[in-house]
């Protein structure tokens, strides 16, 4: 397959010239510092709640490992 199939005709890859320049600078401004660090409060309110959920799987299955629960999980097949 081309690179042009796959990322599409308009693609900052196949452009060149003013075109390109003007896409590059476009995509960079959500790399750039400020941008980053206004992206932050957000990732880490979403890692926070990932952690909560890992740890409370964790806790599940460690429960049923040690003590021998058997967890069926709501709309799944598979036991633990």
């Amino acid at each position: 397959m081309s690179a042009a199939l796959i990322l599409g005709e308009g693609a900052l890859a196949h452009s060149s010239g003013d075109v390109h320049r003007w896409r590059r600078e476009m995509i960079m401004r959500a790399f750039r510092p400020e941008a980053i660090s206004s992206y932050m409060p957000s990732v880490q309110v979403i890692n926070i709640s990932v952690l909560i959920r890992l740890q409370l799987i964790n806790s599940l299955f460690l429960m049923a490992g040690l003590v021998g629960f058997r967890l069926i999980f709501k709309n799944q097949k598979h036991v633990f």
